[in-house]
């Protein structure tokens, strides 16, 4: 299988997740569903639903290959780690998780900025992640400071970033899938 075709079908993989995930989120937000004494555990696997991406793209897109997605291995290795640990407390309390979440929100902000500026280029199409970047950074600091006072403001971003992601997963699939009609053309 051609990498093209590979990035393809983990995009599409990843516009299926996006949205699952963003959906359970706006769901979870409509139907007050902190008001439930399992919200802890929820809001544990949302952070460790955020993490899985990573570890996919970096195993089956070769991310090892290249040291600027080393951050993002690691980030996700960090939370999958809390996730682990925060699940084997009995009863979490909600201000653990926000303290954990911001500051893995921050560290997933740096790496992103990092890998921005990585070749010491800034480049147009960057842009996105750049702001989504910032957006992580103010997010985490808001999570640590007022804890569950900036949880619903955090999930709302959250599931506008998660859509965001899809919606930008679906224009690199559809211009990949015109780029690949044009290369069967022109093999023509």
């Amino acid at each position: 299988m051609n990498s093209r075709r590979k990035r393809l079908i983990v995009g599409s993989i990843g516009i299926a997740y996006y949205l699952a995930v963003a959906t359970i989120l706006l769901i979870s937000f409509i139907l007050h569903f902190e008001d439930y004494e399992p919200f802890g555990y929820f809001l544990i696997s949302v952070m460790l639903l955020s993490a899985i991406p990573d570890v996919f793209l970096y195993i089956v897109l070769k991310g090892y290959k290249n040291p600027r997605k080393l951050g993002h291995i690691v980030w996700a290795g960090l939370t999958i780690t809390t996730c682990i640990a925060l699940y084997s407390i009995k009863e979490v309390d909600i201000s653990i998780i926000c303290i954990a979440w911001g500051i893995i929100d921050i560290l997933r902000g740096l790496d992103e900025l990092y890998t921005v500026f990585f070749d010491g280029k800034f480049e147009k199409r960057e842009i996105p992640d750049m702001i989504i970047a910032f957006i992580d950074i103010i997010l985490g600091v808001i999570l640590i400071i007022k804890l569950d006072d900036g949880l619903n403001v955090h999930l709302v971003a959250a599931t506008a970033t998660l859509f965001v992601f899809a919606i930008r997963l679906i224009v690199e699939v559809s211009l990949g899938l015109i780029r690949e009609k044009k290369d069967a053309k022109n093999r023509e």
